[in-house]
């Protein structure tokens, strides 16, 4: 067995999602928000869970790079995929098994900072945001 990647903010790994928004318990692919030192003092690693099928109401919606939009993307998404910020939460490392790839810049600092305003009630911002 290959030796565990580390975790770092931005990558992007699939995960056995509970039910989201009114919408059964499947494999989704989450996104990485807790910070590099957060990372290497928590058991848990927060991430926000995305969807390939997000509602034109939904503001919250962060489009993420892809290879069918963007050959080049480093995401390991393949089709159009959405962060929703409100579906931030905390997952035991040991379940970011499946790695995909990574998002990074402007784009994962928007993700970072629209879930801290989720969260901003419940743990440490600044914790959070710094990369």
């Amino acid at each position: 067995m290959a030796a565990a990647r580390p975790i770092r903010q931005g990558d992007v790994y699939w995960l056995d999602c509970p039910p989201l928004h009114g919408d059964t318990a499947k494999v989704r692919p989450v996104i990485v928000i807790s910070s590099k030192g957060m990372l290497q003092r928590a058991e848990h690693v927060l991430v926000v869970a995305c969807t390939s099928s997000v509602l034109p109401s939904d503001t919250e919606a962060i489009e993420l790079p892809n290879t069918g939009r963007t050959p080049n993307a480093r995401s390991g998404l393949s089709r159009r995929t959405w962060a929703i910020p409100s579906w931030w939460m905390p997952a035991r490392r040991e379940r970011l098994t499946t790695y995909a790839g990574f998002i990074r810049g402007d784009v994962l600092r928007h993700v970072v900072a629209a879930a801290a305003k989720h969260i901003a009630g419940t743990a440490d911002e600044g914790d959070i945001g710094r990369t």
